[in-house]
């Protein structure tokens, strides 16, 4: 654990501030300490909020792929940054410490998978009976 928070870097944002944005490089990953963030998807429409302790990024950092959302700052934020190439660095340093890291990731994004599924399943079930009950349903 130690090795892996002295990688992190500590940063402060404030309410409204983009930690990162739709379609840049993902080359940070983020974890929130304080604070809420604002996943935000098309048309500035707001898909999800985040508590701490949780991560942000982990998507597009593991996968090396353009952001997929933009992430804002509900209120001021604590945040521990990841540069890709210091954490690469290192899990190539310790084998033991990249299994858990990487074991750690993906039990969060199965978990996130998981809610995301719950959400689509009670949404389809909201859309149902609200179409049952028009009119023309």
């Amino acid at each position: 654990m130690k090795a892996f928070l002295s990688i992190c870097k500590l940063s402060r944002r404030n309410a409204g501030e983009t930690v990162c944005e739709y379609g840049a490089s993902s080359n940070s990953l983020f974890i929130l300490i304080e604070g809420h963030l604002d996943i935000i998807g098309p048309n500035d429409t707001v898909v999800a909020t985040t508590a701490p302790v949780t991560t942000v990024g982990e998507m597009g950092f593991i996968g090396r792929k353009p952001r997929s959302a933009t992430v804002r700052a509900r209120d001021d934020c604590r945040i521990l940054t990841v540069e890709h190439h210091e954490f690469e660095n290192l899990m190539q340093s310790d084998a033991q410490l990249n299994t858990r890291v990487y074991r750690n990731m993906v039990r969060i994004l199965s978990d996130k998978l998981n809610d995301a599924n719950n959400l689509i399943v009670r949404y389809k079930k909201h859309y149902e009976t609200t179409q049952d009950t028009t009119p023309n349903g």
